[in-house]
């Protein structure tokens, strides 16, 4: 947190809050969605219509896939990213075998970011 502080600092970031992690990605996501919901201490955010989840692992996005999961959230209540398989995917048989693998280019890979309308997310969180 200290080291987030300072690189904030140092290049004089504006509009950036920081939260707490929490101890698995799933806290972690709640505990952000808490401050922007004003229920976490000494949160001077606001509630936001959409939020968008994304990891830190992978922080470049272009900024199309980032509008298109926004205005599908707006449209659907959620939505995500999507790209083509690369990898093969199998169906293994009863004995750890190979049963089958997915046809790749019948489907696709769920990946970040996702964007959801800040209601529909956070009432999921709490429950």
């Amino acid at each position: 947190m200290e080291a987030m502080k300072n690189i904030i600092e140092k290049y004089q970031h504006k509009h950036i809050s920081l939260v707490e992690a929490g101890v698995t990605r799933h806290r972690s996501i709640f505990n952000g969605l808490k401050a922007l919901a004003g229920d976490h201490p000494d949160s001077t955010l606001r509630k936001p219509e959409v939020v968008i989840i994304h990891d830190a692992v992978r922080p470049f996005v272009e900024e199309e896939i980032l509008l298109n999961v926004v205005t599908a959230a707006k449209e659907h209540g959620a939505a995500g990213a999507i790209r083509p398989l690369v990898s093969t995917v199998i169906s293994p048989s009863a004995d750890g075998c190979l049963d089958h693998s997915l046809e790749r280019a019948r489907h696709r890979a769920s990946e970040m970011p996702q964007a959801f309308l800040f209601d529909v997310i956070y009432e999921a969180y709490q429950q």
